[in-house]
């Protein structure tokens, strides 16, 4: 028996080629541009990594010195890709960013050299899915962040993988029991972007990391070097391009370190930022350049990091070079970054939370533009973990862990001979009316002179500064100011304001939640300096984030020194508050926090666990975090004594250690529930669903990781629906089933030994690989979680638990984003072949439930049967009439539909039945 042709073709799962499909996406070239040529046209990855371009020597070397490069799907969308320069500089690395969607995508390759020659071609890309975090996992998932290391222009090299940064920081991760490991290579993400742009890229992406269910992961952990940890922190402030700032309401971090992190810039480029272009990132790493004093300054004039957890790792084997002031301090940083700018005592002005190892930037040698040196620097890189003991490794290891060893591991600020007695200073001037003075020329503290800074004649800097000094600073419009006596601390950057006639200096009370932020409604008291005296005109404004008018607020008291005012209750995010007084303007960002009552939210709201033969199987845990205002004091009991909880009570957010004794429990199923109580909540208790197998033994060396609907590629599957598996030693050969192995038009239940069970129920395996296994999923009225585990060579992988739905519609995509949707003469759609209005199209899906008549999942579909339940289908938001919807192959679903009048460009297209939708993003290109 022969499978009908078309199979193939239109069911777009990744591992499957579909050779027509890339012909149809060819770009045709112009008579200016050269085809490229590559020794291989087709590339598989996950979303994150990248994978080196297989050339010849003269491709490669057009590449490597090419003035720009890209990477672009041909249908379009907002699928990532980028290729650039491996580390050594001899190949070049194709990239898929953390947030490109799984699928199949037809991927423009194009680089031109300075003197306009231009080469292009056309590979194929299949993208699997990045790993999720399994919902019993007792620690967050880490993500590991890069920086800018090797130079100013044209730098920007992808890396192989975390390793090229962190040495072996990743395994040694995982083997702690950190259930997933993301790489943020900053080159493959977004190249040469300001820090903002990549700030929001980490956004997108830490919104996309989710528990194997499909749940949303609340608490991510962020280990950056470099410039990394400014991205993090730009993240958590919500800085933007335009340096305005809209911080994520959710931060989803857990803990932060940064090391080497140029907080208040880098020595080294500001010896040479005469060579470096305004607007870039590396502009943006000069001491006291606009970005460094927004970042600095943008909650109440400080950065608070949002009140996470953090510590910094500082190194000072290098010696402290500046160029302009002849400054040369031995052991006073890693060549690269001084001390008091890795330094994190800023945050609450605690130096405590910053340990100095004797370690340099980067290894000796690792800067590709010799123009940089010198280096300075001769220890190995801070970052480059090539042991256990490396102290950077044991700080990381145990500050994640929860432990006390990082403290003990370097040196403290304290003893350190320059963090001891020295701290670093940021300045700025503000006239009158709160606009930044720009035409500044000189800046004394006391004898010291300041040096100009990134942003020229606005902010000066000083990186080792100590005592207590006045501040005399000479402006062109303004002329010689006095900005009083200020004392800078030892063991860190401060940044001084110094504000002409009315100061805002802080605003209080702050909430008992981490961070700087006061509470809506409350009473607020502005603590300032030259604020007059309340009169006629004299007003306080609070104005939110993004509008561009706020509100009056209600003033009680006013003096020179201090303000009471009323904040609305009907505020939250971040505000600035504008003080328009008798003597002059200022204003101040504060974050305000809704007087919410407490709220729970567990994750996961169920877990799964197994015992063989009576043996304890591995605990689990359930994080507990507070999504609504206060403080959450919770309590955890459990229903049945099987089940053991680590900790009964504690304080979001915090985590609940769950593990089982099935000792004196015989073979079965047995189900239980913890229950999570806090007094004042608002949905309190919230109940979490256990589930316990006690069963015989069992064996395995494959292990699932991830389970997906093979139409999305999200979470959510359905009987009758495509579905993909992937893992590792999933199978020991590659295989597509074949006509062989269908008997009586049965479909087969297991290919050269590979089976798989849902539910305990064989499922219909079509394609075997060690990473990747597609099948159809069983007739079953089960939903909810339910446990997946596959077989190979009699040999059973872990139970992976997923969600399983009645339904479950998604459409087949040919990128991600685009339908696998064709002309009525099965030409594929696409940009340069769009649908027209008025013109009945073909599209394909999976998961859309029963037939009538019904057909049996388990048998060969011989003739097409129409679904049992209406689906209704709009294109761009407009209805498209239905003239046939059904099922026409095992699992693969046939609509004919006809493209409504008015649309046009890439629309979204979507399908609901009995209140199920498909996938969000998947659109087909339309022309008028």
């Amino acid at each position: 028996m022969s499978l009908p042709s078309r199979h193939f073709c239109l069911r777009i799962i990744p591992a499957l080629a579909t050779v027509w499909l890339i012909i149809g996406n060819t770009v045709l070239l112009d008579a200016q541009t050269r085809p490229m040529t590559l020794a291989q046209s087709r590339y598989e990855l996950k979303a994150g990594d990248s994978v080196q371009l297989s050339a010849p020597d003269d491709t490669t070397q057009f590449l490597l010195a090419a003035a720009s490069r890209n990477a672009a799907p041909v249908n379009g969308g907002s699928a990532g890709f980028t290729v650039g320069p491996d580390r050594a500089g001899t190949g070049m690395r194709l990239a898929a960013s953390l947030r490109t969607s799984p699928g199949e995508y037809a991927v423009t390759l194009t680089a031109k050299n300075a003197a306009g020659e231009e080469q292009q071609t056309t590979v194929d890309v299949v993208v699997s899915p990045k790993v999720t975090v399994p919902v019993n996992a007792t620690r967050a998932p880490v993500v590991l962040l890069n920086g800018w290391e090797t130079g100013f222009v044209n730098a920007c090299p992808v890396s192989n993988s975390s390793s090229d940064t962190f040495g072996n920081l990743e395994q040694y991760l995982k083997a702690d029991g950190v259930p997933a490991v993301y790489f943020f290579d900053n080159c493959a993400e977004d190249p040469n972007q300001p820090i903002e742009v990549l700030a929001a890229d980490l956004a997108k992406f830490l919104a996309t990391v989710q528990y194997d269910d499909g749940t949303q992961v609340q608490q991510i952990d962020l280990v950056a070097h470099s410039m990394g940890g400014l991205i993090a922190r730009a993240y958590l402030a919500g800085l933007q391009p335009d340096q305005s700032l809209n911080p994520p309401v959710n931060t989803l971090v857990h803990k932060l370190i940064l090391i080497a992190t140029p907080n208040f810039g880098s020595v080294v480029a500001g010896n040479f930022e005469n060579i470096i272009p305004s607007g870039t990132q590396s502009a943006e790493l000069i001491p006291g350049s606009s970005f460094l004093w927004n970042l600095a300054t943008w909650n109440q004039h400080i950065d608070d990091l949002r009140g996470v957890d953090a510590v910094a790792i500082a190194g000072n084997a290098g010696t402290y070079v500046n160029s302009f002031t002849s400054s040369s301090l031995v052991n006073a940083g890693d060549g690269v970054v001084s001390l008091t700018s890795a330094s994190l005592g800023f945050v609450a002005q605690d130096a405590s939370v910053t340990r100095i190892v004797p370690y340099c930037h980067v290894d000796p040698g690792a800067f590709t533009n010799a123009s940089l040196e010198p280096y300075n620097c001769n220890a190995p890189g801070i970052a480059n973990i090539t042991s256990e003991d490396h102290p950077t490794s044991r700080i990381v290891r145990s500050f994640l862990a929860g432990t006390s060893d990082w403290k003990s591991i370097g040196t403290t600020p304290a003893s350190d001979l320059y963090l001891g007695t020295n701290g670093g200073t940021l300045f700025a001037l503000l006239n009158g009316t709160g606009s930044y003075v720009t035409d500044v020329s000189q800046v004394a503290w006391g004898t010291l002179q300041l040096q100009t800074g990134g942003a020229a004649g606005t902010i000066f800097y000083d990186d080792f500064v100590i005592g207590t000094g006045d501040f005399q600073v000479s402006s062109q419009s303004l002329g010689q100011v006095d900005c009083g006596t200020i004392t800078q601390a030892a063991g860190y950057f401060s940044a001084a304001r110094c504000k002409v006639a009315a100061t805002i200096i802080s605003v209080g009370p702050l909430a008992s939640t981490p961070g700087k932020v006061v509470t809506s409604g409350s009473t607020l008291t502005i603590t300032g300096a030259t604020l007059g005296a309340l009169c006629n005109g004299c007003k306080v404004i609070a104005t939110p984030a993004g509008s561009t008018s706020g509100q009056t607020l209600s003033v009680s008291a006013w003096s020179n020194t201090s303000i009471t005012a009323q904040l609305p209750a009907n505020l939250s995010g971040l505000v600035t508050l504008s003080v328009q007084g008798s003597i002059g303007n200022d204003t101040i960002n504060i974050m305000v926090a809704s007087p919410q009552a407490p709220a729970i939210t567990v994750a996961p709201t169920s877990l799964q666990f197994t015992s063989v033969n009576g043996a304890a199987p591995d605990p689990q845990s359930i994080q507990v975090t507070n999504t609504g205002g206060g403080t959450l004091a919770w309590t955890a009991t459990a229903s049945d004594a099987w089940l053991k909880i680590s900790a009964a009570s504690g304080t979001a957010p915090s985590t609940v250690s769950v593990s089982i004794d099935a000792s004196a429990l015989s073979a079965g199923t047995y189900n239980g529930s913890i229950q999570i109580s806090a007094s004042g909540a608002t949905n309190s208790p919230a109940s979490v669903s256990v589930t316990l197998v006690v069963q015989g033994t069992q064996t395995g060396g494959a292990t699932i990781t991830a389970v997906s609907n093979a139409g999305s590629f999200q979470a959510g599957f359905a009987s009758a629906a495509w579905i993909s598996i992937f893992g590792t030693n999933l199978a020991s050969t590659t295989y597509s089933w074949q006509a062989a192995d269908f008997v009586n038009g049965q479909l087969p239940v297991s290919l050269q030994g590979v089976s798989v069970t849902i539910d305990g129920k064989p499922a219909y395996v079509e394609y075997i690989s060690p990473g990747q296994i597609n099948v159809l999923a069983p007739d079953d009225a089960a939903t909810g979680s339910v446990q997946i585990q596959s077989t190979s060579n009699q040999q059973q992988s872990n139970s992976f638990s997923a969600q399983k739905q009645s339904l479950a519609p998604a459409f087949f995509t040919t990128d991600g984003t685009s339908i696998a949707a064709v002309h009525a003469d099965y030409t594929l759609i696409d940009a340069a072949h769009p649908a027209k209005p008025g013109e009945v199209i073909v599209l394909y899906g999976t998961g859309f439930g029963s037939t009538n008549p019904a057909v049996a999942t388990d048998q060969l579909v011989t003739t097409a049967e129409p679904l049992a339940n209406p689906a209704q289908i709009s294109i761009g938001g407009a209805n498209a009439p239905v003239a046939f919807a059904g099922l026409v192959e095992a699992g693969l679903y046939q609509f004919n539909v006809t493209v409504p009048a008015g649309v046009s460009g890439s629309v979204p297209v979507i399908a609901s039945i009995l209140g199920a939708q498909s996938q969000n993003g998947a659109s087909i290109a339309v022309q008028q």
